[in-house]
């Protein structure tokens, strides 16, 4: 498949993990549809092809994450996807009760739970990291309401076993929400075999989509126990009647539809695009760049800081250098994006990135190492 990337030809882009620049296709659309609204206002907008393209993504996302659509609405960020899942669990809270997250979560995956087991009187029990895997069993017991964790972690590129903690929280009573932001258009995912209950996603990193975009999954049995006030416009199936009405919400997750927009031909082009480059065969190349930079700073100051079992592998490399923030700084004056993070430097590439890329990192790192 051709998808044709913004980046300019001077530069090597492996930071997809912070922020995917959109593809051409996307980007033509979002100034498109942008500039016809300052335009033309309301008169560019036509509603039934917005309705006919918000159903397509929710079918596209069903089909990507293997869930069910009646579970699938669109957010504006990973965070908005998480608050939907904190407030259908309100009535699941109690002051005996605790919620666990991991002390590797990135701060949406924090914030959130925190604010929450302070207003409900709740604890927050956090699970370490032993280098290899999370210490769950000692936090997760029969009081826990709530496991919160992210597929991919933002700093060292570990991927969750979210079968294995799923069913541990499911054996507890516990549901489990998941910030998949990192993982998803780059690693498969299925929340039904994994038995997922709620998932967020932004849509601007791995997924190569507009910032300001996103996905929420709520497994639909639990749309029959729980319930939101976090509503909008689109919530109600008679959403065209604009003046004060009994409130009749859709029977499936559109009730938490709070808006719709020209922005949903970007996203549906968006999902499309990852969708047919097939995360399994994205996630495949992903890893042979990533071995070969493995293979080729092998026996330099580089020192490989992420786990390498296959089932916690992810689109995330990260390596420990004494000066690695230099490192990222002057990759970067070379025309070479990565990121510093954790005391770090974090390289994502995607499925645009070729191993002639790899090499010339591989080059500058081991270059700029001399040099320091």
């Amino acid at each position: 498949m051709n998808v044709a990337m913004n980046i300019p030809i001077d530069t090597i882009y492996m930071n997809h993990a912070s922020i995917g620049p959109t593809t051409r296709q996307v980007n033509n659309l979002l100034q498109e549809t942008t500039s016809q609204l300052s335009r033309y206002g309301e008169a560019a907008l036509d509603l039934d092809k917005m309705i006919a393209t918000w159903d397509n993504v929710r079918s596209l996302t069903a089909n990507l994450i293997g869930g069910s659509q009646d579970g699938i609405i669109n957010s504006t960020n990973t965070a908005s996807g998480l608050h939907i899942a904190a407030d259908l669990m309100v009535g699941e809270y109690h002051s005996n009760g605790n919620i666990v997250i991991t002390e590797l979560e990135f701060t949406t995956n924090s914030y959130i739970w925190q604010q929450i087991v302070a207003r409900y009187d709740m604890e927050l029990r956090v699970a370490g990291f032993d280098g290899q895997h999370f210490e769950f069993e000692d936090k997760i017991d029969n009081s826990t309401v709530l496991v919160c964790i992210s597929f991919v972690q933002f700093s060292n590129g570990y991927r969750a076993d979210l079968k294995r903690i799923a069913q541990l929280a499911h054996d507890h009573g516990a549901k489990i929400a998941v910030d998949a932001i990192q993982g998803l258009g780059a690693v498969p995912i299925d929340v039904e075999d994994l038995d997922i209950d709620f998932m967020a996603s932004g849509l601007y990193k791995w997924m190569l989509g507009p910032m300001g975009t996103g996905i929420a999954y709520i497994k639909p049995q639990l749309l029959e126990e729980h319930d939101s006030f976090l509503v909008g416009w689109f919530s109600d199936q008679n959403f065209e009647q604009m003046s004060h009405h009994e409130f009749h919400p859709w029977a499936d997750a559109r009730r938490f539809q709070q808006s719709l927009g020209p922005i949903f031909y970007a996203i549906e082009r968006t999902v499309e695009i990852i969708s047919e480059l097939n995360p399994q065969k994205t996630f495949q190349h992903i890893l042979a760049l990533q071995d070969k930079l493995i293979a080729n700073l092998e026996d330099s100051t580089y020192q490989l800081d992420t786990v390498l079992e296959t089932s916690h592998r992810s689109g995330i490399l990260r390596f420990k250098h004494p000066a690695a923030e230099q490192v990222v700084n002057k990759l970067k004056e070379e025309g070479t994006i990565t990121s510093f993070r954790d005391n770090g430097i974090r390289i994502s590439p995607h499925f645009h990135n070729t191993t002639e890329q790899i090499t010339t990192l591989s080059e500058q790192m081991l270059a700029i190492d001399q040099d320091l």
